[in-house]
């Protein structure tokens, strides 16, 4: 669901963007200037897919610093690491099972925005960095030592929509470029339209606690 109140068309370009500061202008003049960049980015999630019914008082939450209600937080993507995303996936899994035990369709359970997993927490230094092959033979003894593990990441792949593997090898979460990364979703957010969200959108979500993460990307029909 996107809010379509303050989405407008980018000039010269096919891509739509979602007037954030114009929306908490229509609030109250000169909000927008004071908010912290936080709380832009938490408005311009709002702006973007929170209910227009319910818009204007989530706001008022981030531009009067109220804590009296929850407003709903709608992140463009996922990012975690190997520890937290792996198991969030196989709770996933197992909740396939159990639809499929009941006779539904386990191939709707995926998550639900893009989910990028990104494998980084496995490897253990063996070969010193004095010797010249060390690269390959730690990796060697990590793809060894995690055989199942990188086993079920790799089908995770090609089970589940909307989920993307980086390998190990490829440096930790920190290292990945995050606008390269973010670039390559711009296009996703939306059913399909084609949405810029911008650089200070929430495309980008770290690593979160399990219960979140799975009850965050499940999507049953």
């Amino acid at each position: 669901m996107m809010n379509t109140q303050y989405r407008k068309s980018l000039t010269g370009t096919t891509l739509d963007y979602f007037d954030t500061r114009a929306a908490v202008e229509a609030i109250e003049a000169g909000a927008y200037a004071k908010l912290p960049y936080t709380s832009r980015v938490l408005a311009e999630q709002l702006v973007r897919r929170c209910e227009p019914d319910a818009l204007t008082d989530s706001l008022k939450q981030l531009i009067e610093r109220k804590r009296d209600l929850d407003f709903p937080w709608y992140p463009a993507r996922v990012v975690c690491h190997d520890i937290l995303g792996q198991t969030a996936l196989v709770d996933l899994a197992g909740l396939r099972d159990a639809i499929a035990d009941q006779g539904g369709d386990p191939s709707k359970v995926n998550p639900v925005v893009p989910t990028q997993l990104i494998v980084d927490h496995s490897l253990a230094v063996e070969a010193p960095g004095f010797d010249p092959e060390a690269f390959d033979k730690n990796r060697a003894i990590e793809d060894r030592r995690n055989e199942d593990r990188f086993h079920f990441i790799d089908w995770t792949k090609t089970a589940f929509e909307n989920v993307d593997v980086i390998p190990a090898g490829n440096g930790i979460m920190h290292q990945i470029p995050g606008a390269f990364a973010h670039v390559a979703e711009l296009r996703r957010v939306g059913n399909g339209t084609q949405c810029a969200v911008g650089l200070e959108g929430p495309a980008m979500v770290g690593a979160a606690e399990q219960f979140l993460i799975t009850h965050l990307i499940v999507k049953l029909m």
